[in-house]
């Protein structure tokens, strides 16, 4: 069926759309172990190596890694760098699957490790704040979720800043370096 009607006014963004591409952007290429929300910080999966596989026969043959939605039991506050590989990316050409527009199992993910990205935060934001993450799923949020400031339930993660300001629930843009 034809499409008939249109937004004239479409959303500037949606959670998880690379917010500005600089120099000094980095997204790698992962493999999904399980559904993997877009937008959501997400953790290395039970392979999450990156290069050359040790006992490959084929010198081109690589292991892209995989990756997975942010576990539970992530306690340690602030997140090491161990716990989590970065914000999966949106990617338009691609149908959203299910609410979160997750990558399915086995899909390819580009991860962005540096940059800035377009996220849903769960409270209102201010330029340059803390980061938080959520590492235990409430309030209809899931892990990997974030917030600014201190919360049950979430952890500072040190990789990031706020670059909006905002009043209210909804997307902001993060800084990950």
């Amino acid at each position: 069926m034809s499409q008939l009607s249109y937004n004239l006014n479409p959303a500037v963004a949606t959670a998880g759309m690379v917010a500005e591409y600089r120099e000094g952007n980095i997204i790698i290429s992962k493999i999904a172990s399980g559904a993997v929300p877009v937008g959501l910080l997400c953790g290395p999966g039970a392979d999450g190596e990156i290069g050359m596989q040790p006992n490959s026969a084929d010198p081109n043959s690589v292991n892209p890694g995989q990756v997975v939605a942010l576990p539970d039991g992530l306690a340690t506050d602030p997140m090491p760098d161990s716990v989590f590989v970065g914000v999966p990316i949106y990617d338009s050409s691609r149908p959203p699957f299910d609410a979160l527009n997750s990558y399915s199992d086995k899909d390819p993910v580009p991860v962005m490790r540096k940059g800035v990205i377009w996220v849903f935060s769960e409270n209102a934001v201010t330029q340059y704040h803390d980061v938080y993450v959520r590492i235990a799923a409430g309030g209809g949020f899931v892990n990997g979720s974030w917030r600014d400031g201190a919360a049950a339930n979430f952890v500072k993660f040190p990789r990031g800043r706020w670059l909006t300001t905002r009043s209210n629930a909804g997307l902001a843009i993060l800084e990950l370096w």
